[in-house]
């Protein structure tokens, strides 16, 4: 996954309320899990600035939820693809920290 693809979907991995409820399924790239819309009962509280409360995973209770109302074909890849994508940027972001 390239790195403006996947930003786009992070982005609508946030604030995500609406998008999530119009979907039928989601998937959490986190713990990797796909599932029903109607699984989902806890949303984050909404904060000041943000346009809308963020799902929260059923299984693993992460904010990484996002519904195939993206546009993205939700997918045990892709979600692996997500997962992936993140933690290499955790890992250059822990890479730069150790080079101070």
């Amino acid at each position: 996954m390239n790195k403006t693809e996947y930003k786009k979907a992070l982005k609508l991995s946030l604030n995500n309320k609406t998008l999530v409820l119009e979907s039928k399924k989601c998937g959490c790239f986190y713990c990797i899990a796909i599932f029903p819309t109607e699984m989902i009962e806890k949303w984050s509280d909404k904060k000041e600035g943000e346009t809308d409360q963020t799902a929260i995973c059923p299984y693993c209770a992460s904010q990484s939820i996002i519904g195939d109302a993206s546009g993205y074909d939700i997918t045990l890849p892709f979600l692996q693809d997500m997962y992936d994508t993140r933690l290499m940027q955790i890992k250059r972001a822990a890479a730069n920290l150790n080079q101070d």
